[in-house]
Formats: structure tokens, sequence, C-alpha cells
């Protein structure tokens, strides 16, 4: 039998309670958050058509984490949940010989920043940072979430 990917999220992990996932609003019946993300996807549509209307729209990597925002934030607690996975999963691959967490780090704040965060604070102690980075190539994202986490701030921006 194969072993459970990585990649899949079992129920404690999505913060499953009596078969429904655990949100901000309480809602307890099934039907009642199936009903609530439709709205919200409803809403979400409308929004990202009237930008894609306007030219206001980027296809890249940050506007799926933007919708998945957009749709999702109101009712669930996962804002900044992944990127802490994004961070270890690039640090894992590695993909150059010198300077793979500047360039993380880098590309997380202009990806935090896209979608209406200020850039990281990994805080001041780089003994944190290494250890999170450790404890992620082995498998282990929460150090890391934490981290990011900690260090995430909203920035409500006025046009």
């Amino acid at each position: 039998m194969a072993k459970p990917s990585r990649y899949n999220v079992s129920d404690e992990d999505a913060g499953v309670e009596s078969g429904i996932l655990k949100n901000k609003l309480g809602i307890t019946v099934r039907t009642e958050l199936e009903d609530t993300e439709t709205v919200l996807l409803v809403d979400t549509y409308e929004h990202f058509f009237s930008l894609l209307e306007k030219s206001r729209l980027a296809f890249d990597t940050s506007l799926l984490l933007q919708i998945h925002r957009e749709f999702l934030e109101t009712l669930y607690d996962w804002a900044a949940k992944k990127l802490g996975v994004i961070h270890n999963e690039f640090n894992a691959v590695h993909p150059f010989r010198e300077g793979n967490g500047r360039t993380i780090r880098l590309f997380l704040d202009l990806l935090a920043v896209s979608v209406g965060y200020a850039t990281i604070d990994y805080g001041r102690s780089t003994d944190d940072y290494i250890a999170a980075c450790a404890a992620g190539m082995n498998g282990d994202d929460t150090p890391m979430t934490h981290l990011i986490e900690k260090g995430l701030k909203y920035e409500k921006k006025t046009d």
C-alpha cells in the first residue's frame, strides 16, 4: 500500500470537527456552511470579473492566492499557512547554489505585498529561522508557518 502523500490533508489537519470544517463564523450545519461558501464564491466571481473588465488583473501566482483569500478568508482561518509550505518546498528544491533563502524570502515578500500584506518580518533571531528551515526539510512545516504567521501583517491600502 502506498504511503500517504505529504500533499494530502487529513480531516484533523483541515480542522474538521464532527464532519464540518472549523470556521470563523461557528457554523456547525453542513448545508449552512455550503450556502455560505456559495454566497462567498458568487461575491468573489463578481469582484474578479469587475477587475477583469477594468483590466486590473495580472495572471500570475499571486492572482490565485488573491482569489483564494477573497473567497474564503471571511470563513476560514487559513490565511498564512501556505506560505510556510511554499517556503519549505522552494528550500527543499534548492534551485540555486547560493542565495536560496534570500531569494525565497524576497519572493514571499512580493507575494504577500501583492495580496495586501506588508513584507514578512522573520524576526531578529537567525537561529529561529534556521531551525524552522531544518524542520521544513524534515517535513514539518509548522515552525516556518508559525514564524511567517507571526511576521505577517495585513496592510489596508486605499486607492
